[in-house]
């Protein structure tokens, strides 16, 4: 009897030793989030802010450099936006594929009317990630808008194609 709990309690934590790597892996997909801050500046930061914080010259009217991060400004001067290189991205988004099995269908696809560009946008997550040739170019973290690919040739909101088509901005 004691045997036979023993190769009970052997199997079970080996099948646990198993799965944690898969039980982990999904978890991390599944509770995944784009950054928000990048080298001490976050989204919502003021322009004298990030300057205080990196420096004179980091900042130009409309941006600021943070290393291969580009911090985007709106009106008020207030990171509105990170356009982020594709070596600060998570490695799954290299492909479509992988973005996808990561993240699940997109929010937004805008598709560039010469059909090389296309930008995958998940609103609730707040990233758009863009593919030039089927390579990733760079992602967008923030706010997620629509018609930002211009000019756009095919527009599709939660798979359904809006561009061309009557409802068309």
């Amino acid at each position: 009897m004691q045997t036979a709990l023993k190769i009970t309690i052997f199997a079970v934590l080996a099948v646990v030793a198993v799965s944690v790597p898969g039980v982990y892996k999904f978890a991390a997909d599944f509770f995944w989030s784009a950054p928000t801050s990048f080298d001490g500046v976050s989204l919502g930061m003021s322009k004298s802010d990030v300057i205080f914080h990196k420096g004179a010259g980091t900042c130009s009217q409309d941006l600021c450099e943070i290393d291969k991060v580009k911090a985007i400004l709106n009106a008020e001067e207030k990171v509105s936006h990170f356009l982020v290189a594709p070596e600060h991205i998570d490695a799954a988004f290299a492909s479509v594929e992988g973005m996808q099995a990561k993240l699940g269908e997109e929010t937004i696809l805008s598709v560039h009317k010469d059909l090389s560009k296309r930008r995958y946008s998940y609103a609730k997550l707040q990233i758009s990630f863009l593919f030039d040739t089927n390579q990733l170019v760079s992602a967008t973290i923030g706010p997620v808008t629509w018609g930002d690919l211009a000019p756009v040739g095919e527009y599709y909101i939660a798979g359904e194609k809006i561009c061309p088509g009557t409802d068309c901005p």
